[in-house]
Formats: C-alpha cells, structure tokens, sequence
C-alpha cells in the first residue's frame, strides 16, 4: 500500500528529525541514498555518465551533492541547472568536476537521470525552465522516441532503509 502525507506533514516531520540531529545530517543522507542507488543504476546498465536535473532547492542540493560524489567515484558527470542552485552544492560539484551547464543538450550522453527539479512544495506543472528539460529524459531529437535515461527523483532515497527503493 502507498501512503501519502500533505506538504506541512512532510515539513513538520523533517523539522523534528532535524532537531534531533547536527547541521546538515539528514540532506547528508539523502545524497548518501541517492548516489548509491544511482551507482548500482549505472552498474547495472553498464553505463558511464550520470546528469542530475538541478532546482533552486534542497531536491535541487541534494541531486547535485549526489552527482559531484558520483564524479569523485569516476562517474561522467553533467548537473543541469537553472540560474539559482544550492551554493554549497555548486561548490561541491565544481570541485568534483561535474560539468555545470544550462544546455539540456548535455543530456544526451546520461545513462541516469537525477531529477532534483521541484520538492515537497512543488505546485501542478513545471516552471518554464525546468519544461524544457522534460523532454530531454523522455522522448528528444537525440533519442529516436526511446527513453534517454531512467530518471529517479531525489526525493525518493530521502528516508533510506531496506525496503526504500527509487523506481524508474
């Protein structure tokens, strides 16, 4: 069974785990979640390059801080941004040798797609920026009207355990 909680539920449980633990911990654990679940996505598929898809907040932070770990492990790496990111995280990323660009081109090489575009207080649709990405982890010029990559949101490693798991 899915279960569902409402925006203010999700933020009241965060700011309660957040209490409890020091400056930084639980995003720290979400990119931790997300870059080994993006790994065994890229093993798996034999692929080489990762994209993360990068918003103006934490889900935005937390795809960019996953996708710089995943370049220190030698990954291909290529972060997609509009004109507001995460400072730390551009930081982290630039330093890792992410590729930082504003070109959806760069897609086209991603065996994996991080979606870090919108968070729990995303409204119905998508900001004009982040529309045009869409197409480039669906159907694009480049993909013959196949998927590019499999895309997993970085919401979904958030609360990691043993049955936590990203689909595609």
């Amino acid at each position: 069974m899915n279960r569902a909680w409402s925006t203010d539920a999700v933020y009241g449980a965060e700011a309660a785990l957040m209490a409890t633990l020091p400056d930084g911990e639980l995003m720290a654990r979400a990119v931790e979640g997300l870059a080994l679940v993006a790994a065994a996505r890229l093993q798996e598929c034999d692929g080489a390059a990762v994209a993360a898809l990068v918003g103006p907040g934490n889900n935005g932070a937390d795809a960019l801080y996953a996708v710089a770990r995943l370049a220190e492990a030698g990954w291909n790496a290529v972060a997609l941004h509009d004109e507001v990111v995460h400072e730390g995280a551009r930081a982290a990323a630039e330093e890792a040798g992410v590729l930082l660009t504003t070109d959806p081109a760069a897609l086209a090489e991603a065996d994996v797609v991080l979606d870090g575009i919108l968070g729990i207080g995303a409204r119905p649709g998508l900001p004009p920026w982040a529309a045009a990405w869409a197409g480039w982890t669906s159907v694009s010029p480049l993909s013959a009207g196949r998927s590019v990559a499999p895309t997993w949101r970085a919401t979904t490693t958030s609360c990691c355990s043993d049955r936590a798991s990203p689909r595609p």
